[in-house]
């Protein structure tokens, strides 16, 4: 009878034990750095667990400009909302992430270029 009761408390303690373990492994989350531009973007969260999906916006769009967007150094290819503007997304990975843009004015001149 002890044996049984013994054994019965084991396997509870080994299973909380198990939920502890795992549920503290998941509830690990990373940072997002937008190095400064973080005014820019909209409807972030300043961190996400692993997996979990990440829907960023730009709203401030100048008709005369282009953007490129970048997560981690690599380029991503945005969507584009009417109300919201540009729409960055992507899986969070298992590390802090840079966030960043560059933007150019597409209606100066290029340096060298010459017109008529």
């Amino acid at each position: 009878m002890k044996k049984a009761l013994f054994r019965a408390l084991a396997l509870i303690l080994t299973g909380v034990l198990m939920l502890t373990i795992f549920s503290a492994c998941s509830s690990q989350k990373y940072k997002l750095d937008f190095a400064g531009q973080e005014s820019n973007f909209k409807g972030a969260k300043s961190a996400y667990k692993e997996g979990e999906k990440v829907t960023l916006y730009f709203p401030f769009i100048a008709t005369d400009t282009d953007y490129s967007f970048y997560v981690d150094g690599e380029r991503v290819n945005p969507g584009y909302e009417e109300d919201k503007g540009y729409v960055i997304e992507f899986t969070m990975p298992a590390h802090d992430v840079t966030v960043g843009y560059s933007s150019v004015n597409s209606m100066l001149a290029l340096e060298g270029y010459e017109t008529e």
